[in-house]
């Protein structure tokens, strides 16, 4: 039968866990700590010392460390302690922004997302390309505001856009409207110099 642990000492067990965990946590690879469990059962007994009650109900409850897990784990699991769930926020944004970062096509030098981009990127990136970098003339459709604008970038444009048309069906329609104008603005451009 489980030793009782009353609620109190139940806090004080989540306080002195979260504690060590964190002291031991980097937040940089997310890496378990290792030995919170050990140090909280320690700082347990001791704080439970002047109380010889407490103290044999903390031991009958926690005789070893996979109690403190087994404890822990089922009342309020490491991964959602603020500390974790802080440093895991921080790695998403740091992955999101690494992807930006790889996103943008160097090549291209025009800031591109990459062929996997997300589908909000692409849509940013496609209306400012279209207000920035395309204009309406009248007579002939669409054209691009550079003329020193390149065929081979306005190649890779329309393949890049057709890659994500397949890869976002969301999007579906707003890379066919925009893959028209970008191809208007390429015969505008090339077809007939």
């Amino acid at each position: 039968m489980a030793a009782s642990f009353p609620l109190l000492q139940v806090q004080k067990l989540l306080e002195f866990a979260m504690e060590e965990h964190k002291k031991r946590f980097d937040r940089i690879t997310r890496k378990t700590a290792k030995g919170w469990a050990e140090a909280a059962r320690q700082r347990m007994l001791s704080h439970y010392t002047g109380c010889p009650d407490d103290l044999r109900r903390v031991q009958a409850a926690l005789p070893n460390i996979n109690a403190v897990h087994n404890k822990i784990n089922t009342m309020f699991p490491p991964k959602e302690w603020p500390h974790v769930v802080e440093a895991e926020a921080e790695a998403a944004q740091a992955a999101a922004v690494a992807e930006a970062n790889q996103a943008k096509e160097v090549g291209l030098g025009i800031g591109m997302p990459a062929f996997t981009a997300t589908g909000e990127l692409c849509k940013a990136w496609m209306k400012d390309f279209q207000a920035n970098s395309l204009v309406e003339i009248e007579t002939m459709g669409w054209t691009f505001v550079d003329s020193a604008f390149k065929k081979e970038t306005a190649d890779a444009i329309v393949v890049r856009v057709s890659a994500w048309k397949r890869g976002l069906p969301s999007m579906q329609s707003s890379c066919n409207s925009f893959e028209k104008k970008v191809r208007a603005a390429y015969a505008t451009a090339f077809v007939h110099l």
